[in-house]
């Protein structure tokens, strides 16, 4: 349960998502253009998984920035949390699926 729970957004030790999207945490949607022009939540960034190791640079540039990653059921952003991480960056978090984090964001 344990790695499913990470795949796909959960677990216990799980950060503050609403409060780091708050604080200004970069907020990624991880799924294909065509699905995000179908409805994205608000002031997300469209990087696909399959490129975000290549394009993060032009969104954040600092390695330190919290970034929070969504798709449209956790699989895509986990897989995207861990380019990023490979990449060097550091404060990187699944959000799980869109509906899941947009009920926890009350949008």
């Amino acid at each position: 349960m344990g790695f499913l729970s990470s795949l796909f957004g959960g677990g216990a030790n799980k950060a503050d998502l609403p409060q780091l999207i708050k604080d200004g945490a970069l907020l990624i949607d991880a799924r294909g253009p065509q699905e995000f022009a179908g409805g994205h939540i608000e002031k997300a960034v469209n990087i696909p998984h399959n490129i975000i190791a290549h394009k993060i640079g032009e969104h954040a540039a600092d390695k330190y920035r919290p970034i929070v990653i969504y798709c449209h059921s956790g699989a895509r952003s986990a897989m995207a949390v861990h380019a990023l991480k490979k990449a060097g960056y550091t404060q990187v978090e699944n959000g799980g699926g869109i509906h899941k984090l947009s009920r926890k964001l009350g949008a």
